[in-house]
This record gives C-alpha cells, structure tokens and sequence, in this order.
C-alpha cells in the first residue's frame, strides 16, 4: 500500500475555501527554503491553487515539464489533490517523499479554517488517531510559522477531529 493520507470532505463556502487556498499557497510559496519541492506534476509547470483546486506533487530541484516527458522525478509519488467541491473519499499516497510535509500542511489548513467539515484519517496516526511519527508535528510548526496561525495538532487528536 505505502504511507498514505485519506480524507473527506464537504464543499465549503467560498470565503472559507479562500482562506484555505491562501495558506495553501503560502505553504507552497514556502517550500524550498525548507529544500521540499513541488510542481503540477507535469499538467503545469508549478502547482494548481485556484478557486476550485489545490493540485501538486512532489518533485527534484530543477526538475521542468520537458523532463516530465520522459520520466517522473524522484521526489514525486501521487499528486495531492483537494477540491472545494468536496470529496466523499479522497487520498494521497506520499511514500513519505519530502513533499509529504506539504500535504500534511495543506491539511491542517483546510481543518484549521474548517474543522467540522473535513474527516481525516493519516497512516501517521496510530491508536485513537495520534500521530506516530514527526510527520504531524513537522507539519505543525511548518503551519504555524509560515501562516502566523497557532494550530495545534494534539488539541485537534484530542477533540477526535482528526
């Protein structure tokens, strides 16, 4: 199978949909200076954050859409995608590929902005949903410093929202 996201979601209002979309963005503006890099997999040359879609994969650093014609990089898995149309089951499968820490971060936005819409289910979760690895609390502080939130993912474990 491989280490693995899963998530759901409602359709969200277009205010609360702009607020996840703008700390999406941030979140990948931010990501090489962390040394994580991510592209539109190849349908475009950078990621997909728009009023109906966030869309990225992970990729190598100098990695362009010539070179998506003739392999994937090494960096990449399944792309990431999150609709705000909502999902009835969705999921992301990142082999724990730098670009996971991403993923994980765009996560936590759309609960931060809507917690009662979204079920999320992660491979890094273990009994009663807390986080097994860093992953999580890597995604956390990756959050927090780059939105200017303080979001933290062991009250969200506690209120079983995640």
């Amino acid at each position: 199978m491989g280490y693995t996201h899963y998530y759901t979601h409602t359709k969200v209002e277009e205010d609360v949909w702009n607020k996840i979309t703008k700390d999406c963005q941030l979140l990948i503006d931010g990501a090489e200076k962390e040394g994580v890099f991510v592209d539109g997999n190849g349908v475009e040359d950078k990621p997909i954050v728009n009023d109906d879609q966030v869309f990225f994969n992970g990729t190598d650093e100098g990695f362009t859409m010539e070179d998506h014609k003739t392999g994937e990089p090494d960096n990449s898995y399944e792309t990431f995608v999150m609709n705000k149309s909502g999902s009835d089951f969705a999921f992301c499968k990142t082999a724990r590929k730098p670009y996971d820490l991403i993923v994980c971060a765009c996560l936590l936005a759309y609960v931060y902005h809507s917690e009662d819409t979204m079920d999320l289910r992660s491979d890094g979760f273990a009994g009663a949903n807390y986080p097994t690895e860093d992953e999580w609390y890597a995604a956390e502080k990756y959050f927090n410093k780059i939105t200017g939130h303080d979001l933290k993912v062991d009250d969200l474990f506690e209120k079983e929202m995640i």
